[in-house]
């Protein structure tokens, strides 16, 4: 009988293995699946919050909705003409094809491409332009920089957006750069040169 105790603590030793062994695997692919689900969902929750965007060139309701808050807001804002310019849909087009090739994840861009054939008109942006938050001079242009980021009623944010505005002889020309994710300013503006670059090469 003493012989077989060791035989049987070996066994149970191995019972016991062969079931920890079973129990991880269940929970590496309970742990797979669950990640794999949660990937999925945040998949749909980004094509959801783009949805709304044309392939047309023209602005989302989503856009345009945002420069009529900001217009109404503001008053004499660069909201305001933006809110009453029609986008030069075929080059926004271009610019937007090349835009979404260059940017992954979750951020999105919005080009705006707009004529402004009275020198009046081109003064005017131009004032609106340096009156707006914050204002760089990337090649030579300067770029204006605003905060278009909507908040529900709870205070809580739904949606990061920053408004980049400059012109270019007769055209008004932008972006809005969307995210899920909050944007930083510092970052958005290091990155802007590389985005004016796309702009201006795809035009």
């Amino acid at each position: 009988m003493l012989m077989l105790l060791p035989a049987c603590d070996e066994s149970i030793t191995t019972q016991a293995k062969d079931k920890a062994v079973e129990v991880r695997d269940q929970a590496a692919d309970k742990s797979k699946d669950f990640a794999n689900e949660l990937g999925g969902q945040a998949k749909d929750k980004a094509s959801e919050l783009w949805a709304d965007r044309p392939d047309s060139g023209d602005l989302s309701d989503r856009a345009q909705a945002m420069f009529a808050k900001g217009a109404a807001a503001s008053g004499g804002g660069v909201e305001q003409l933006l809110a009453k310019g029609e986008q030069l849909a075929p080059a926004a087009f271009e610019v937007g094809k090349t835009l979404r090739e260059a940017v992954e994840g979750d951020f999105d861009i919005e080009p705006i491409i707009q004529k402004l054939d009275d020198e009046n008109a081109q003064a005017e942006l131009d004032a609106r332009i340096k009156d707006m938050p914050r204002v760089e001079t990337i090649e030579g242009v300067d770029v204006g920089f605003k905060d278009m980021t909507r908040w529900d009623a709870s205070g809580r944010e739904t949606e990061s957006a920053y408004l980049i505005l400059w012109r270019r002889g007769d055209r008004l020309i932008g972006l809005v750069y969307r995210s899920r994710k909050r944007i930083h300013v510092d970052k958005l503006i290091a990155e802007a040169p590389r985005l004016v670059k796309l702009v201006s090469g795809a035009l």
